[in-house]
């Protein structure tokens, strides 16, 4: 028995966790004779996270076990925190680490406005993660990583699954914290992106890409930064503002390949607008809002290639892409409903119009 107990106190060495499998490899009585062998304080700590492992593997193994446990958490659905765990545990996460994790939840868990959504949020994220071992070790060195996420999780169900969806983007939150972007900024940087893309489906990826991960740092900065309404309006705006850009610029690259630019009488090239209106005009986009667009170009006139074409037919092919661009449902998603019923003569009137025709319409 003192061999057992002298393996105990030579896995001590190598931290808690050791402790817990010599615990369940050598048995009670042999780590309980390593206290004359340890200094008590740490032995006493490595005895508690003991046997709080061998109340969580009673709990994993028998559901009944749990009840009380998990209704202490404010769950309401018992059953389905039961299977949370249990899943979590099959994840690859090791139990002194899930042991940690729970001891956490503890405390957090209780004061959440939605315990069960919480819970299901995070076995789900932890089961889509690269390395759940590895997050699991990162709550344990920072505890403030797992409170910040179940706060999202238990907050925001559209935030949760964009997070669910990129794992690795919840790195990028906790070094930014959601601190605001001038517009200037989201701009250049995106387009710097498209513009090396010569593919339309890359584009389209990466706008999804960028819409997603920019959104979950505004969402960041709103729910776990408190951030004011019109602060998060705008920077939402200023999304909106960044990939509309984008998307305005590789669809006029892609055009002119095809068809030249288009000239104004003068020989210079005409120019196109996006003008905004609604609630982005107003920098006042919310999170689920679609975007009021009026298209505008500069004069009339026509293509310089190989095929010309007028000015109209420029600008209203290059009007559709843009939509198309923004709207077409792909793998990752849509980045924004279009509504362009607000333009000159609304449905009824063309896409496009000339500075001219706005002009008068609008007089």
């Amino acid at each position: 028995m003192h061999g057992q107990a002298e393996q105990v106190r030579l896995l001590l060495h190598g931290g808690a966790s050791s402790f817990s499998g010599a615990y369940h490899e050598v048995g009670t009585e042999a780590a309980l004779q390593a206290t004359e062998l340890c200094q008590p304080a740490v032995l006493g700590a490595c005895l508690a996270r003991a046997m709080r492992i061998e109340e969580l593997r009673a709990c994993l193994e028998d559901p009944r076990r749990a009840v009380g446990w998990l209704q202490g958490w404010g769950l309401a659905d018992i059953e389905r925190g039961h299977a949370n765990l249990v899943r979590m545990a099959m994840s690859g996460i090791t139990l002194d680490l899930l042991g940690v994790i729970c001891t956490r939840l503890d405390e957090i868990l209780p004061h959440c406005s939605d315990p069960d959504m919480a819970l299901n949020n995070l076995e789900r994220f932890v089961g889509a993660a690269r390395s759940p071992l590895a997050l699991a070790s990162l709550f344990e060195r920072d505890p403030e990583a797992l409170a910040i996420l179940v706060q999202i999780f238990s907050t925001s169900q559209h935030l949760s699954d964009l997070l669910i969806i990129d794992p690795e983007a919840y790195d990028l939150l906790r070094l930014t914290e959601g601190q605001p972007v001038n517009r200037e900024v989201l701009v250049e940087e995106l387009a710097a992106e498209t513009a090396a893309l010569a593919d339309e489906a890359a584009v389209m990826a990466a706008l999804r890409r960028y819409k997603r991960r920019e959104t979950l740092r505004i969402c960041y900065g709103d729910i776990i930064g408190n951030q004011r309404l019109e602060v998060v309006a705008a920077q939402i705006s200023y999304l909106a503002d960044a990939i509309l850009e984008s998307a305005v610029r590789f669809a006029r690259r892609k055009l002119v390949e095809r068809r030249g630019e288009p000239r104004r009488p003068d020989g210079q090239p005409a120019r196109f607008a996006v003008v905004a209106l609604g609630k982005l005009g107003g920098v006042e986009l919310n999170y689920s809002s679609d975007i009021d667009l009026v298209f505008l170009y500069e004069c009339d006139g026509a293509t310089d290639g190989p095929r010309p074409q007028t000015n109209a037919e420029f600008f209203d092919r290059l009007a559709r892409e843009v939509v198309r661009l923004l709207t077409e449902p792909t793998e990752l998603g849509q980045p924004y409903r279009v509504d362009l019923r607000l333009r000159p003569e609304g449905e009824r009137g063309p896409l496009v119009h000339s500075l001219e025709q706005a002009l008068h319409y609008y007089d």
